[in-house]
């Protein structure tokens, strides 16, 4: 199985992390010190800054069982208590030392949640093993009940020379030629996001061994949340179904709007038949999955809908391509962004008309507003009808 450099270079042990030093020995010295009632620890900075690599190298420097979550796919109380519950109270099969992670957890506390966060207090307050939460933002006032049953740890980004030196050493690894110049290229642009970096470095080394300076003109400053391109680009060159979750788990755009982005760019990436089919195929399986959230509001559903989509066009591929391929944004979002304030504004209209319709301003949006404008056109006196439930005339106008 071929693993990115991102998970093929994870550090193996928690002074493997770079540039956290202050970091590493504060959640080293939590853990050595944790015993049941502590506080859990509240790992919190940038996307690839180290929070979820030192976990997982502390587990394996010390021979410790991981349980993990990703608090933005469990977004209520009995989710919490099916994963965490016994986990968090149960030795393991092999009676070794356990650590729960709660990764992401400040997209536990977003507007779906369903007592997912009080769940996750309960969690900590009865745990038997150490529990590690992970945030972009610990001062987030979503997380203000958590902060008091934590111990903070801060991470800030990785410094440009320390990103430098550990790519150095993977393009001596990897036998890969390439100048410090450029790795300075590709550290700037990686705005202190390891991971990220190792990305840019894998993409622009793929099929080559040497990499020249001008090949780096093609990477682009991110801000700090990986953009759509980022995830799109490790999606479409991935061959393991991880490294695709993982990607989009790391955007500012959710599951749908990524949905479209595939849409869209699976041609301009795959030129095999066969692959463009299997890709579309996996799309129209994970669209079902999809429909089944939306209309049984069972959100299980939506990680695994997740996974059939990006992991489905990521292992469509027989092998990844070496070409460079410049994603283009979905012209139904497009539509949508120049259309938003019309639509945002007839939303207001059917507001207005929900008590004389007796139907909800989404069922008028949707059913009538198309009955309206047939009604205006054949009945000058319907206009009059629409101007007593409160529309102005140009609100009634938005209709014909």
């Amino acid at each position: 199985m071929t693993h990115m450099w991102a998970h093929k270079y994870a550090p193996s042990h928690v002074s493997d992390v770079i540039g956290q030093g202050r970091a590493v020995e504060a959640f080293a010295a939590w853990h050595g010190a944790w015993k049941p009632g502590s506080p859990a620890a509240l790992l919190h900075g940038g996307t690839g800054t180290g929070k979820t690599a030192l976990v997982h190298a502390l587990a394996r420097e010390r021979s410790l069982d991981i349980v993990e979550i990703n608090a933005s796919d469990t977004r209520n109380a009995d989710a919490v208590h099916a994963l965490l519950g016994s986990a968090s109270k149960q030795q393991s099969l092999f009676r070794r030392g356990k650590i729960i992670l709660v990764d992401e957890v400040d997209g536990l506390a977003g507007r779906e949640d369903r007592g997912g966060v009080g769940a996750v207090l309960t969690m900590l307050k009865e745990s038997k093993f150490p529990v590690v939460l992970t945030a972009n933002d610990a001062y987030d006032p979503k997380l203000r009940t958590l902060r008091a049953y934590v111990t903070l740890v801060p991470f800030g980004k990785v410094h440009m020379n320390s990103i430098v030196a550990r790519l150095r050493q993977i393009c001596v690894a990897e036998g890969v030629e390439c100048e410090d110049a450029t790795l300075k290229q590709v550290a700037r642009t990686s705005g202190g996001d390891m991971r990220a970096a190792l990305t840019d470095l894998e993409t622009l080394a793929r099929s080559r061994r040497k990499i020249e300076h001008a090949d780096a003109a093609v990477l682009g400053y991110r801000e700090q949340e990986q953009s759509v391109f980022d995830a799109l680009r490790i999606i479409f060159k991935t061959q393991t179904l991880r490294n695709a979750v993982d990607a989009i788990e790391r955007t500012d755009k959710d599951a749908e709007e990524i949905f479209w982005w595939l849409e869209t760019n699976i041609t301009n990436e795959y030129d095999d038949p066969h692959e463009v089919a299997t890709a579309f195929d996996a799309l129209s399986r994970s669209d079902v999955l999809r429909s089944r959230v939306r209309k049984r509001q069972n959100w299980r559903f939506a990680r695994y809908a997740t996974a059939v989509m990006c992991g489905g066009v990521a292992l469509a591929k027989r092998a990844p391509y070496a070409k460079f391929t410049r994603y283009a944004p979905p012209q139904r979002l497009l539509a949508y962004g120049r259309t938003k304030a019309r639509r945002n504004a007839m939303a207001a209209v059917c507001e207005k008309l929900t008590p004389h319709v007796h139907a909800s301003a989404r069922k008028i949006m949707r059913d009538y507003t198309g009955l309206f404008g047939v009604m205006l056109n054949k009945e000058a006196a319907f206009a009059q009808t629409l101007a007593s439930a409160g529309l102005t005339e140009d609100e009634i106008e938005m209709f014909q």
